[in-house]
């Protein structure tokens, strides 16, 4: 403890060491982009905790350097966040899994002269009318 720390009562923060968790999934061309979907997860998580905290200090202090520091880290939440969603469209693309290819078809073009539309509609009722 140095005497600063003396002088106002303060214990050092010493983070908790936490071994890294291996993430089990059924399919391991996933396994990356979840462990970094976690840790980009557990980045937010810290940074809210330092938002409260640095919130408390900026409010306290009403020092122009505080809120200068707040607004970084609120700038780093909003980065993750944004990379949490990058990382979602990568993972999309390296997986072949698209919105466009999950969605039903709703809307059907056909494209020819309205006798071919004509002869093509007949068809269909009497391979109806046949089952």
């Amino acid at each position: 403890m140095s005497t600063l720390d003396n002088a106002l009562g303060l214990t050092p923060y010493k983070p908790e060491k936490q071994s890294p968790t291996l993430v089990q999934t059924e399919n391991v061309d996933t396994v990356d982009f979840d462990h970094a979907r976690s840790t980009l997860y557990d980045v937010l998580e810290e940074t809210k905790s330092a938002v409260d905290e640095m919130i408390g200090i900026a409010s306290q202090s009403q020092h122009p350097k505080s809120y200068e520091v707040l607004n970084g880290i609120l700038k780093t939440m909003a980065d993750v966040s944004m990379n949490l969603v990058d990382l979602d469209i990568k993972r999309r693309k390296v997986l072949g899994a698209t919105e466009a290819a999950a969605a039903p078809v709703t809307n059907n073009l056909f494209v020819g002269s309205t006798a071919e539309l004509q002869m093509m509609i007949a068809q269909m009722q009497a391979s109806k009318d046949e089952q």
